[in-house]
């Protein structure tokens, strides 16, 4: 194993070597326990500490469906987020960790789960995840502190389900969609193509599912016959060929397209005698099916309806089930997180009962991370752990805490089947009791910035302005920043930019904000996507391709946003501020997004070539070679990327201040500095330096509460209190879902560091209704 403390340009690294050591059980990815340090006081440029691990058996990889960390860090705010690696072939797959899970152990162990089908990104050209020969775990700067980890386990949970991946974009998204579900419910499962389907896998999984599989061949359709006959277990979903449909025990149905979009199939109701599925209702919004009716074999029966937006039943299945598997009529769509999840635990537990125990253990564990508990004692653990035991007895549950472990037999688990539903209610509940309990012990701040961004542009409901900021007001809040305008559409009355579809459909969203807004004392900032065009019509995007007005990647590939060096551009961006600024004289601010560049591989137009060599006198041979990696004006190139930004961020300041002095200029802005300005172009600490901005929101998404704090502890260093920090509060940012007594325990820690007040991410129907009741119970209490 290779340890390695990494700053830049330098590495330093010290072998720990193990030879001929004996695995810790049969899934074991880690030979022995072992330590390393993460120097983060004691070498301030060091950025980041991980280990290598190889992998000396690859099969292990293979037939895993999740990997669990257990680790002790005897000072965790030295952490800042965590990383985990696999490396295959020529690259790697990486995984991001956003959040330590603190185990009921004590309070510096930590549990973390990497699901190796989910959510990674690669880095170089990567073989297949299943020929993975190393594991790099790595911890980032959190505080300034030093502190030491010991790596404990690190386990590999066999499949017991399988997700077929379509190679259909479309469909692969539904696929992942399907995976993040199952996460979240702590059930370990993993994603195949239909080329991995070969017998050898197909005899080791106990269930298959089809998310969205509308592509499979005869091939795959006779391997997926022959396993169910076999005794595994399919569930699929919308798509089906009669074939497996009959092998299941179902009949061939009919496709119903809805004339009145999601209102006919608006609801799941289920048969109240059905004993698998202990749910009344589901909401769902489908607008099309795919039926199918039971067969008098395998037990095969209806478990649920549709039923339409009225309320009213109609005489389509929702749902199959036999004995061989269950069939869905359509995909399940986003609404009502909460009963899909307890749908499908439900359903995959009835055909594996130690998924409902995986669940069981995801759910006692979620009851030791609400709220702030990073100085919880291990005392304080132990007594937690006691009187959830006893709440659970009071429920009719007497159980021990050794019961929650991954680790269960398959006869214990079937033998608790019946209960399981229960205990998973009750740990539930007692969750959502102490959620409620640690908000109302919180406390409000008199006089702080408490805002929104709200990313539709047309309030939490849409069309309802009134009713959205009606309820933010209820809630404490006191600002909101809407998403009114991108490169290339608005949905106001603009004179500059094209009118989104969304104007058309629900009229001037900048006037009934700012209306309902000074209604309810709610100040209204109207945010604006800067330089990115996705939205806008398709002719004004071709038009500005055609005048050579959109980036272009070193590869010359033409992309869809503008250039930010392109004097018309520079116009038409300033411009559509100044006409908010006239137009609107209540508009209290305007708020820069995607003031940047997509990433390092842009610009590089014949444009900004001419304007590059022309702004610096930079004798370039060879465009882009010469100011890209180590080009001899990269350099010089990475500071002119940035003065392009900067000239836009001037010149809305200047001439937006001369129309109105008192309008508020603000900018949604990375939150590590300075990577962010060799990245994407964007030095917001020199607009601070310059007075560009009346008060600046990082985007500090992150799960973890010390990165969150670290980083806003840094960015106040840059600042220096010259002008408002509102650090910015991922709720729902990508890969991000908090409840919200994590929004609560990160106010919290805004408050801390004495920063004048937060901005949350993102404003919408689902969020409104679940986050602001908890927060005005205490943390935003008007």
């Amino acid at each position: 194993m290779k340890y390695t403390a990494l700053f830049v340009p330098a590495v330093c690294s010290f072998l720990f070597a193990v030879f001929g050591a004996a695995f810790c059980s049969a899934d074991s990815l880690l030979p022995k326990e072992v330590t390393f340090p993460l120097p983060f006081a004691s070498d301030l440029k060091t950025d980041r500490a991980y280990i290598d691990i190889p992998i000396t058996d690859k099969s292990i990889i293979g037939k895993s469906s999740q990997i669990e960390i257990i680790f002790e860090c005897d000072n965790p705010r030295a952490v800042g987020s965590t990383s985990f690696y696999l490396q295959s072939g020529k690259g790697w797959y990486s995984y991001s960790l956003r959040n330590m899970e603190y185990e009921s152990k004590g309070k510096n162990y930590f549990r973390m789960v990497v699901n190796p089908a989910v959510d990674y990104r690669t880095e170089g050209t990567p073989g297949k995840i299943a020929d993975a020969d190393t594991i790099r775990f790595g911890m980032w700067r959190g505080a300034s502190i030093d502190a030491t980890v010991k790596l404990l386990s690190i386990r590999a949970v066999p499949n017991q389900i399988l997700t077929v991946v379509s190679e259909r974009g479309e469909n692969n998204s539904f696929a992942k969609s399907f995976l993040n579900r199952l996460a979240r419910a702590g059930i370990p499962t993993a994603s195949v193509s239909q080329d991995g389907l070969d017998e050898k896998t197909l005899n080791s999984v106990k269930i298959i599912v089809l998310p969205l599989n509308g592509d499979l061949t005869a091939d795959t359709i006779a391997a997926l016959k022959k396993f169910v006959e076999n005794g595994g277990k399919l569930v699929a979903f919308y798509t089906l060929s009669a074939e497996l449909k009959k092998v299941l025990g179902f009949a061939e149905g009919k496709h119903y397209k809805s004339p009145e979009g999601d209102a006919a199939f608006a609801e799941v109701r289920f048969n109240l005698g059905n004993k698998i599925i202990p749910l009344e209702k589901m909401q769902q919004k489908s607008w099309n099916i795919n039926t199918a009716k039971p067969l008098p074999q395998f037990n095969a029966e209806i478990a649920a309806y549709w039923y339409d937006a009225a309320g009213q039943k109609t005489e389509h299945p929702a749902l199959l089930i036999s004995d061989r598997g269950a069939f869905f009529s359509h995909v399940l769509t986003e609404e009502d997180r909460e009963a899909k999840d307890k749908f499908l635990v439900s359903l995959l537990g009835h055909f594996a009962p130690s998924f409902l125990h995986q669940n069981a253990v995801k759910n006692w564990r979620a009851l030791f991370t609400v709220g702030d508990n990073r100085d919880r004692t291990d005392e304080q653990v132990k007594a937690l752990s006691a009187s959830l035991l006893a709440e659970l007895k009071k429920r009719g549950f007497d159980l021990k805490a050794d019961f929650f472990q991954n680790d269960v037999d398959e006869a214990v688990s079937l033998k608790f089947a019946p209960k399981y539903q229960g205990l998973n209610d009750a740990l539930i509940a007692m969750r959502k009791a102490a959620i409620e309990k640690y908000c109302a012990s919180l406390s409000p701040k008199k006089g702080e910035f408490r805002a929104w961004w709200e990313h539709a542009g047309l309030g939490a409901y849409p069309g309802d302005w009134d009713r959205t900021m009606k309820e933010l007001s209820e809630a404490g809040f006191n600002a909101v920043v809407p998403n009114l305008l991108w490169g290339g559409s608005a949905i106001y009355a603009s004179d500059v930019l094209p009118r989104h579809a969304k104007f058309e459909q629900y009229g001037d969203q900048v006037e009934q904000a700012i209306k309902a807004g000074k209604k309810y004392g709610i100040e209204v900032h109207a945010w604006q996507v800067c330089y990115r065009l996705t939205g806008s019509p398709k002719e004004f995007v071709e038009k500005m391709k055609a005048e050579g007005r959109t980036q272009v990647s070193s590869s010359g590939e033409v992309g869809d946003w503008l250039c930010p060096s392109h004097p018309k551009n520079i116009d038409l961006e300033t411009e559509t501020f100044c006409e908010l600024v006239r137009k609107y004289p209540d508009l209290t601010g305007i708020h820069f997004d995607y003031i940047r560049y997509p990433g390092s591989d842009n610009c590089f137009c014949p444009g900004c070539k001419e304007r590059f060599i022309k702004d610096t006198g930079c004798q370039v041979e060879n465009f882009p070679k010469d100011v890209r990696g180590s080009g001899k004006f990269q350099p010089q190139y990475e500071q002119w990327r940035c003065d392009q930004i900067t000239k836009l961020v001037a010149r809305v300041h200047r001439e937006t201040k001369q129309i109105r002095q008192n309008i508020k200029i603000s900018a949604a802005v990375f939150s590590q500095y300075p990577s962010c300005r060799k990245g994407v172009g964007q030095d917001w600490v020199h607009w601070v330096d310059k007075g560009y901005l009346d008060f600046i929101c990082p985007m500090d998404y992150t799960e973890n509460l010390n990165h969150f704090e670290g980083l806003i502890e840094q960015q106040q260093k840059y600042i220096a209190d010259r002008i408002p920090l509102y650090p910015g509060i991922g709720a729902t940012a990508t890969g991000i879902a908090m409840t919200p007594d994590r929004v609560a325990a990160q106010i919290e820690i805004v408050r801390k560091r004495n920063a004048p007040g937060f901005i949350i991410f993102n404003l919408s129907e689902r969020t409104i209704q679940a986050i602001p009741p908890m927060l005005k119970l205490g943390a935003t209490r008007p």
